[in-house]
């Protein structure tokens, strides 16, 4: 995950439940993946390793908190946290439900990209209900909106996203 729901509290202050932070999170990690088609993996840190009952049988290098992406085609485009380290695995956020030999890779975000979904969450959170209000006058009630055809991307104000662009790779 770009950034714990602890760490993220650290950072904004809410009372939302941590379940729906981390649903949101993780919304917006596949959503930025998706956007600059970069999975952000670490070069070099990947390795071959099996799933075994739920179980990611993987080597020491690798710690609970980790992000990885297993790389086949029945885990396309999942990422995976490391939660638990057992005596011969890891156990992941998510169930794994198929069995096999995988290539896995280790994925890092930039410290940009981890303090500009903060800030996505953050708008998210408190400035969501006012979509498209450009200005508001109190005197004889006035509201301007927006154009959200042209100013909005991913749902979100197009400034706000202006932090990805170093990472858009192209398509291919």
């Amino acid at each position: 995950m770009i950034i714990a729901v602890d760490d993220f509290k650290k950072l904004v202050k809410t009372d939302i439940e941590n379940d729906v932070l981390e649903y949101r999170l993780k919304a917006i990690e596949t959503a930025i993946r998706s956007y600059t088609n970069n999975r952000f993996l670490v070069r070099g840190a990947h390795t071959e390793a099996s799933v075994e009952g739920g179980k990611l049988l993987l080597p020491s290098p690798f710690a609970v908190g980790d992000t990885v992406e297993i790389q086949c085609s029945e885990y396309e485009g999942l990422v995976f946290v490391l939660t638990e380290q057992t005596d011969n695995g890891f156990l992941t956020d998510e169930p794994l439900r198929v069995d096999g030999t995988f290539e896995v890779a280790l994925i890092r975000y930039p410290k940009d990209v981890v303090l500009g979904v903060v800030n996505l969450l953050k708008w998210d959170l408190f400035n969501r209900d006012k979509v498209g209000i450009k200005t508001e006058t109190l005197s004889r009630w006035s509201v301007t909106y927006f154009d959200m055809d042209t100013n909005s991307l991913l749902g979100f104000p197009k400034p706000l996203l202006g932090f990805l662009t170093p990472y858009k790779k192209a398509r291919v």
